[in-house]
């Protein structure tokens, strides 16, 4: 997301507050939103440095005062599959071209009986593929006179139209929400959000990537060889092209992530048009990954792996924000509202 366009320095990413918190769109469950407000340069002024490349608030659901109990249940399931593939020669016309380039230099040709070629292998076809996409989510909400509540829960996953379960996402989320009335002047209100991720991936971006190899692998190499194992790619493709298939075949990887995060506050009206908020906010994050590199040959290619390896990383973090503010709310002669805040 930008809102300010590109940083010159650093991460021109803007600052995402979740119901008070700083939290992250990517982790949570797009059934939990219910309004997004897109905050910048001098509105975003408020939260300092930290909302120079603007601010996105987002609030979640919440139960209603004076509301039965609702139980809502959602679900779905979807195929995804490429929109377009590109047109490129079939296995006769890139023969056609390449005897011509031949004939050009004065070599022999390399087809010298086209019509024995045939369509060949469509590497497009051959790494393509409908993936399944689920989202299950249900959600609890209600109140009474001096209490609202929400609870809701997802269960997403989704492969990917290249790789399948080596391209994978899945999404588990749990959401509690809860606001109470202590007393008249007093009130209580929490958001607790636990969010679990699961993703595994390859390399398909740029150079050396899967589409890379795909687009570059020509439809007269086939895919496997007269043993059923994938066919090496061939010496004059140079060293950075290699079987898309077995490149996928070949690589190991997963990133875990459990986080918890949620603020806790109360608020207290003390005199005619004013408030004070005390707020406490967290977010605990816990990742892990691990990536296996095999020992393979392709054939004297930059993706050759002369020793297998492992590599895991395990990381923690922990942040805490408080907040605390005084307000002061109040309409004049029906026709002006003023909002005043102060606070740190």
């Amino acid at each position: 997301i930008r809102i300010r366009g590109v940083s010159t320095n650093g991460d021109a990413a803007p600052v995402v507050i979740i119901d008070g918190y700083q939290g992250d769109l990517n982790t949570l469950n797009p059934n939990d939103i219910e309004t997004i407000t897109v905050l910048k340069d001098a509105q975003a002024a408020i939260y300092g440095t930290v909302g120079a490349n603007g601010i996105i608030l987002v609030t979640t659901k919440s139960g209603k005062r004076d509301t039965p109990l609702n139980f809502v249940l959602n679900s779905n399931f979807g195929l995804q599959q490429t929109t377009r593939e590109l047109p490129l020669l079939n296995a006769t016309e890139y023969a056609v071209l390449l005897n011509e380039s031949y004939a050009a230099a004065g070599q022999d040709l390399p087809y010298p009986d086209v019509s024995q070629v045939g369509v060949g292998a469509d590497w497009q076809d051959q790494i393509f593929s409908n993936a399944p996409v689920f989202d299950n989510n249900f959600r609890l909400s209600g109140g009474s006179k001096n209490m609202d509540y929400s609870f809701s829960a997802s269960d997403f996953r989704q492969e990917g139209i290249i790789g399948a379960d080596k391209a994978e996402f899945r999404r588990n989320t749990v959401s509690l929400k809860l606001g109470a009335d202590f007393t008249k002047w007093l009130k209580f209100n929490t958001s607790i959000m636990y969010t679990n991720l699961y993703r595994t991936s390859f390399n398909d971006f740029g150079l050396g990537s899967v589409l890379f190899n795909a687009v570059n692998m020509p439809q007269t190499v086939p895919v496997y060889d007269q043993n059923g194992d994938y066919f090496l790619a061939p010496g004059y493709l140079g060293i950075e092209i290699i079987n898309p298939l077995q490149q996928i075949a070949n690589t190991y990887n997963d990133y875990r992530l459990n986080k918890w995060n949620g603020n806790v506050g109360l608020t207290a009206n003390f005199a005619k048009y004013f408030s004070a908020t005390a707020r406490i906010g967290f977010n605990t994050t816990n990742t892990k990954y691990k990536s296996f590199a095999m020992m393979v040959d392709y054939g004297g290619k930059v993706f050759d792996v002369s020793r297998s390896s492992v590599f895991q990383e395990k990381e923690n973090f922990n942040d805490y924000t408080a907040d605390a503010f005084i307000s002061y709310d109040q309409t004049y002669n029906e026709a002006h509202h003023l909002i005043a805040t102060v606070g740190t």
